[in-house]
């Protein structure tokens, strides 16, 4: 389990008892040793590089909606912290709030992070990585 910084609070009753958003992220490790960064509903921050450090993981998955989240910009920033092989995005599309523009992002991985392979999956598709 990492860390995520996420803009929201509990509330579990009166207004002095607020708790943390309980925003996480993970890496996971497959049978195959695949390791995949699921950063959960976050911002950008620099113990991103901490994770890569530790876990190197070839696959992040991370959010793009820039609402509570990362945008765009932080979303390829973050991707350069990392350095995964692939970067999925996700968290985007579902509300007006969450839009992004997937060519905006495509452009700024290119150029932060130039060796990761950008993958948009839409609704219900699947990703086979083959290192």
């Amino acid at each position: 389990m990492t860390n995520a910084v996420h803009t929201s609070d509990i509330m579990i009753g009166p207004a002095e008892e607020v708790v943390g958003s309980g925003a996480c992220g993970y890496i996971l490790v497959t049978e195959d040793e695949i390791r995949i960064y699921f950063a959960g509903d976050t911002g950008v921050f620099s113990d991103m590089k901490i994770i890569a450090d530790l876990y190197s993981p070839q696959i992040a998955i991370m959010p793009i909606g820039g609402k509570y989240n990362m945008g765009v910009r932080e979303a390829a920033y973050a991707t350069y912290l990392i350095k995964p092989d692939v970067f999925i995005p996700m968290h985007y599309g579902t509300f007006p709030d969450q839009m992004a523009d997937l060519n905006k992002l495509r452009n700024l991985v290119k150029v932060m992070a130039p060796a990761t392979k950008l993958i948009i999956l839409k609704p219900g598709e699947t990703y086979n990585y083959n290192p």
